[in-house]
């Protein structure tokens, strides 16, 4: 997906009233269930604070989540 792209799609998510899926742990944002980094312009251009929910990508889940072998 390239960069317009992303911005396109987390405007039209906004615009819409919908919240934005975004990472809390790698602040990657979640768009037709591929996980990409948000350009800054997209982030700049939205109210963060109302318009994103945030969760956990599969990867950090992973990441964070394992549990060590016992």
């Amino acid at each position: 997906m390239y960069e317009g792209e992303v911005t396109a799609h987390i405007l039209a998510i906004s615009d819409a009233g919908a919240l934005v899926p975004m990472c809390a742990w790698c602040g990657r944002v979640r768009i037709d269930d591929n996980w990409v980094e948000p350009p800054q312009a997209a982030l700049d251009a939205i109210d963060v604070r109302t318009s994103v929910s945030h969760t956990i990508c599969p990867d950090c889940a992973a990441k964070h989540t394992a549990r060590p072998a016992s």
